[in-house]
């Protein structure tokens, strides 16, 4: 992660056409090489060396020069090809990594925040971080946003199906369309000698085992490297 410093009050850190002084080093990189270009080749071989640097360098996206996407997207290329084809393999109750070891994952609604004071949230904050501290070895702990689910809230509805009862369902259905809600995604690795316990704690504090296609479908959607089921 990078922090950018902002810049002091009446002092630039631009220099002319470039945003960073580093954006101006990497510029005259390219100059150099396009005026060696130019003196040893010619003046049309220089050129769009020059060209090519100025734009990498003063064009900008996403608040970054194109020359850093660049670099990035080519560090990217041959670290790939030496990365492994997978991050493991899924099974009907977890994941088990390139190290042999089993995984199961657990959801979790967001803790509010909403209406509680400065002591409450950080008690919260405490439970979760001993929460996390008991897993005892490494985790993975995330958060993902997914469509809303009305199936919790349907009614059973058998064969004395009333108009109201049809009725609640469609509200629901058009209450829930192109809704979103959020939560939380904890893996924890399967030790021996600590898996029931740490499960029970797990269930206690709220916590539900992922399963099934419930499971891979969040993994899948959250790591698509995951090799299948």
């Amino acid at each position: 992660m990078k922090v950018h410093f902002p810049e002091r009050l009446g002092r630039r850190m631009s220099i002319g056409p470039f945003e960073q002084p580093r954006d101006f080093l990497r510029f005259m990189v390219f100059a150099s090489v396009g005026a060696l270009v130019s003196l040893g080749v010619g003046l049309l071989w220089g050129l769009p060396i020059i060209a090519s640097g100025a734009l990498l360098t003063m064009v900008r996206r996403d608040e970054e020069p194109l020359l850093s996407h660049l670099l990035r997207r080519v560090a990217y290329c041959f670290s790939s090809s030496r990365a492994p084809p997978s991050l493991g393999h899924l099974t009907h109750f977890g994941w088990k990594d390139t190290w042999g070891r089993e995984w199961r994952f657990y959801e979790h609604t967001p803790y509010p925040i909403y209406g509680k004071s400065p002591e409450e949230l950080l008690d919260t904050s405490m439970g979760v971080a001993k929460l996390l501290a008991s897993t005892a070895g490494e985790t993975l702990f995330f958060r993902e946003t997914v469509p809303w689910d009305m199936g919790p809230y349907l009614p059973k509805i058998g064969r004395n199906e009333t108009p109201a009862m049809i009725g609640y369902v469609a509200l629901l259905a058009v209450a829930s369309r192109g809704r979103y809600r959020s939560r939380l995604i904890l893996g924890v690795p399967v030790s021996k000698g600590r898996t029931g316990s740490l499960a029970t704690l797990l269930v206690q504090e709220g916590w539900r085992l992922l399963s099934g296609k419930d499971l891979i479908s969040t993994l899948r959607r959250n790591f698509p490297l995951f090799g299948g089921a």
